[in-house]
C-alpha cells in the first residue's frame, strides 16, 4: 500500500530537492526517502541516523561492501534510483567499477577471489 500523502505535504524547499534530485538522477525519489523528508520529527531524523550508522558506522564490513550489498538489495527490489546511488558510491569506494559491475551481474560468481582474500588479510596457501 502506498501512501498518497507522500505526492504532497512537503515545503517548497523540499519540492525543489526532489526535483533536483529527479533531474541528476533520471529517477523519481524513492518513496522511502519521501517519508524520511515528511515526518522528520516522526520517523525522518531516526531512520537518518540508523542509515546512517549502519552504512559508516564502525564495522567489519568496509563502506564498499556495505554499499555493494544495499546495490544488490536494491537490485532484488527493482529500485532504480537506490541501485544507481549505491553502485555509484560501491564503485567509488572500491575504485574499480567493473569489479561492482561484474558482482552485480552474477554474484554466485565473484570476479576475483584473490581481492577478497587480500582485503581480509588471509594467507591463500
Amino acid at each position: 500500500m502506498r501512501l498518497e500523502i507522500l505526492n504532497s505535504g512537503y515545503s517548497a524547499g523540499t519540492r525543489a530537492l526532489f526535483m533536483v534530485i529527479r533531474l541528476f538522477s533520471g529517477q523519481p525519489v524513492p518513496d522511502a526517502a519521501r517519508l524520511v523528508f515528511y515526518r522528520p520529527d516522526f520517523y525522518g531524523t531516526l531512520a537518518k541516523k540508523f542509515t546512517h550508522e549502519t552504512m559508516r558506522g564502525p564495522s567489519a564490513w568496509s563502506v564498499g561492501d556495505r554499499e555493494l550489498m544495499a546495490a544488490y538489495v536494491s537490485k532484488v527490489n527493482e529500485s532504480a534510483f537506490c541501485i544507481r546511488a549505491h553502485t555509484a558510491t560501491a564503485s567509488q569506494a572500491y575504485q574499480d567499477g567493473a569489479k561492482v559491475q561484474a558482482v552485480l551481474a552474477d554474484l554466485e560468481s565473484p570476479p576475483s577471489r584473490s581481492h577478497s582474500v587480500q582485503r581480509c588479510g588471509c594467507s591463500a596457501s
